[in-house]
Formats: structure tokens, C-alpha cells, sequence
């Protein structure tokens, strides 16, 4: 009796011994940051943290993500799969808890845990790099991930100035109108036209003085012969 209470023991230790070291060893094909480079503004900014369990079934996952120079952390946002999200922030560090409770079990994952939102504060470059991961991943935690922190103004330095209360005044103007341009040239032409019938007839009025004058002379010598 003692002897099959004894191997009765030893099973049920055997048994557990191997659960928990099958979930200590246990360990996910990848961990990254998406997109891996770019550059960060100084407005919100997304970086995806991407997992991917491999054939583990996915249970959550617990990392540590720290990052350098000007760059300003503002929000998180957790996946749908991650039941239980938390974000702890600390100076220049961003723990990130997912648990996942509502799957079936043995399901994997291979997508975005989070979405981590940052902006710039000056230019420069910011170095972002996971410090720890529980599961861990194969092959290590992945090669740190370099951005370009930029705050440069998109906007035209060459912009004209608008005088307070002018956006709502009209941006017409006399030549602005191509009613106004028609009616214009129109009646350019018609005193062009008229001005050139007047000294036509003008001119013919004299020539015609300057013929009577001409038949008057030649009648007075005729006259005198």
C-alpha cells in the first residue's frame, strides 16, 4: 500500500515538474517594433509592438521597451486579443502588459500587441530597444530600432499674411470677372470704332472744303481767260 501511495507521488510530481517546465521554456518566435525606422514628428506618432507566438499558444506577454533623446511618449492602445491591457510609463521606459484569457485554448497569435503613440520634442534621433520579454523569444530580443526625430513647420515660410476679418471678403476683383473683362473689351471696340468713323469723316469733310475750294479757283481763272 505505502509502496503504490509512494509511486502514486512520484507520477503526480513527474507530471506537474513537466507543466511547469514546458511554460518557464516556452518562448515566442518574434518580437518587434513596426515599422522598425522612420522618422517621429512633432505630431502623435504610432509604433506598432508586434508578437508573434509562433506554434505556442499565445497567453500574453510582458516586455519592457525603453527609448532616448527628444522623443515624448503620449498614449497606448492594446489589441483586441490582449483581454488585460496595462501601460506603465516611467522616464524614458514603457512596461506593457497583455494577457489573454478569452481564447481557445492552444491558439496562437501573430500580430499587434499595441500601439504606442509618441511626437518630438526637438530634432535629433531616438533609439528604441526592448529590455526584457516574458515569454522570452527565440534567437534573443530583437536589434534596437533607430528613428529621425523631426519639428521642422511644413508650413510656407512665403505665405502672405491675412489681415484679421478678410478670409470672409470677397477674392474678386475688377479683371477677376470674365463678365466684366467682355463688356469692357466691347465697349473699347465699339469707341475704338467710333472714333475712327469720326475723323474718317472728318478728314472726308475737308478733302470735300479743299475740292469746292479747288473747283472755285480753276472756275475764276476759267472765267478770266
Amino acid at each position: 500500500m505505502n509502496c503504490l501511495k509512494k509511486i502514486t507521488i512520484a507520477i503526480s510530481v513527474i507530471i506537474i515538474t513537466s507543466f511547469f517546465t514546458q511554460g518557464v521554456f516556452s518562448a515566442y518566435s518574434s518580437l518587434s517594433l513596426s515599422p522598425s525606422s522612420g522618422t517621429i514628428p512633432s505630431t502623435e506618432t504610432a509604433i506598432s509592438v508586434v508578437v508573434d507566438s509562433g506554434t505556442d499558444e499565445f497567453i500574453g506577454i510582458d516586455l519592457n521597451l525603453s527609448y532616448t533623446g527628444p522623443v515624448e511618449y503620449v498614449r497606448a492602445e492594446g489589441a483586441d486579443r490582449c483581454s488585460s491591457f496595462v501601460v506603465s510609463e516611467g522616464t524614458g521606459t514603457i512596461n506593457i502588459e497583455c494577457i489573454s484569457m478569452g481564447h481557445t485554448v492552444g491558439e496562437t497569435y501573430s500580430d499587434t500587441v499595441a500601439n504606442l503613440y509618441f511626437y518630438a520634442t526637438d530634432s535629433g534621433s531616438s533609439v528604441f530597444s526592448f529590455t526584457s520579454s516574458d515569454p522570452v523569444v527565440d534567437g534573443g530580443l530583437p536589434a534596437d530600432s533607430t528613428y529621425t526625430l523631426s519639428t521642422g513647420s511644413t508650413s510656407d515660410s512665403t505665405d502672405t499674411e491675412v489681415i484679421e476679418g478678410s478670409e470672409n471678403l470677397p477674392q474678386t476683383g475688377l479683371f477677376d470677372n470674365s463678365g466684366v473683362i467682355l463688356t469692357l473689351g466691347v465697349f473699347l471696340v465699339i469707341v475704338g470704332l467710333s472714333f475712327t468713323f469720326i475723323i474718317n469723316k472728318w478728314y472726308q469733310f475737308n478733302y470735300e472744303l479743299d475740292q469746292m475750294e479747288i473747283e472755285k479757283s480753276r472756275s475764276r481763272l476759267e472765267d478770266k481767260f
